[in-house]
């Protein structure tokens, strides 16, 4: 039927609707998202620090590295030919051009000395300078 009379639908509305109360206990709901906790960035620097800390390496290192190389290749070779020339030198009498008068007096009166205490006789312990002078230029 087209048309109701209004007690037909009353009668309808009584037998066919429903009232339904829904009381929920709490308006919460869980929800899930995936986000970022550490950034792409922050990520590579923690791998590398770590890679850096129990590996040893490091920009510093590797330049630490080659230039112990460079200096055992080039450098030490050329020390180790500079030592031992100067060992040779320093067991050889010094150049005289090298000292200047305050080192010559010193050094003639070293050798008067030294020559003296090998020619005098054995002289006793307390005075073993004896009476020496000393040259002076």
């Amino acid at each position: 039927p087209d048309c109701f009379t209004p007690a037909e639908a009353e009668k309808m509305v009584r037998q066919n609707y429903v009232m339904l109360n829904l009381d929920y206990t709490s308006f919460e709901y869980p929800t899930s998202a995936l986000r970022d906790e550490v950034s792409y960035d922050t990520l590579i620097a923690n791998i590398g620090g770590t890679m850096a800390l129990f590996l040893g390496l490091s920009v510093c290192t590797l330049f630490e590295w080659l230039e112990f190389v460079l200096y055992s290749l080039f450098a030490a070779p050329l020390f180790v030919a500079g030592y031992g020339a100067m060992c040779v030198r320093s067991r050889a009498e010094p150049h005289q051009e090298d000292m200047d008068a305050d080192a010559r007096r010193v050094l003639l009166n070293i050798r008067t000395i030294a020559h003296r205490r090998k020619t005098a006789p054995t002289a006793p312990r307390d005075n073993v300078c004896g009476d020496l002078t000393f040259v002076a230029e």
